[in-house]
C-alpha cells in the first residue's frame, strides 16, 4: 500500500514539474513531503515494533525481578510502563517533526539537497538508541535475577559501555 502511494505522489511530482512552479509550488511541495514520509516511515515503522517488542522483553524481565524479590505490584507497573512509552513516544514524534522541517529546509526548487536517507538517519539512530537502552536493562534485570545471560551478549553490553563512557568522559 505505502510502494502504490509513493509511486502515485512520485508520478504527481513529476507532472508538478513539468508545470510552473509558482503557480503549483505549494502542490508540489506537499507532494514531494509526502513522498518522503512514505519512504522513511517504511522503515521507521518496522523499528517502532521492534521497540515494541524489545519493551515487552523488558518489561517481562522486570516483572521476573520484581516477582522474585517479592516487590511486584501491577500499580506500579502500570505507571512506569505508561510513563516510558509517552516519553519514548513524544521523543520520537520530536525528532520526526525535527527531521520533516530539515527536509523542508533542504528543498530548493522541488529538488532535494541531500538525499532523504541522510534527514532519516536521526530517527533511526533514535530507534537504535533506545533499543539499546532497553536490550541493556534486560540483561541487567537478567543478571540481578542471576539469570543465566550468553557470554557473548556480556560481552558486547561491556564493550557498547566501555565506548559510551569514553565517548562521555
Amino acid at each position: 500500500m505505502l510502494i502504490f502511494v509513493s509511486t502515485a505522489f512520485n508520478s504527481l511530482q513529476t507532472h508538478l514539474k513539468t508545470v510552473r512552479i509558482e503557480e503549483f509550488g505549494f502542490a508540489m511541495l506537499i507532494a514531494t513531503l509526502i513522498k518522503f514520509l512514505t519512504q522513511s516511515w517504511q522503515v521507521n515503522a518496522l523499528l517502532f515494533i521492534v521497540l515494541i517488542l524489545i519493551i515487552a522483553v523488558n518489561t517481562w524481565s522486570g516483572v521476573r525481578l520484581s516477582k522474585k524479590k517479592g516487590q511486584y505490584s501491577l500499580r506500579v507497573l502500570k505507571e512506569k510502563l505508561i510513563a516510558k512509552c509517552i516519553g519514548y513516544f513524544i521523543l520520537i514524534i520530536t525528532i520526526s517533526l525535527m527531521v520533516i522541517m530539515l527536509f523542508l529546509a533542504s528543498l530548493r526548487d522541488g529538488t532535494m539537497i541531500f538525499p532523504e536517507y541522510y534527514l532519516n538517519l536521526l530517527v533511526i539512530l533514535t530507534f537504535v538508541m533506545l533499543g539499546i537502552f532497553e536490550i541493556k536493562s534486560v540483561l541487567e534485570n537478567l543478571k540481578e535475577s542471576n539469570t543465566h545471560v550468553p557470554e557473548f551478549l556480556a560481552k558486547v553490553i561491556g564493550k557498547v559501555e566501555e565506548k559510551v563512557n569514553d565517548i562521555i568522559k
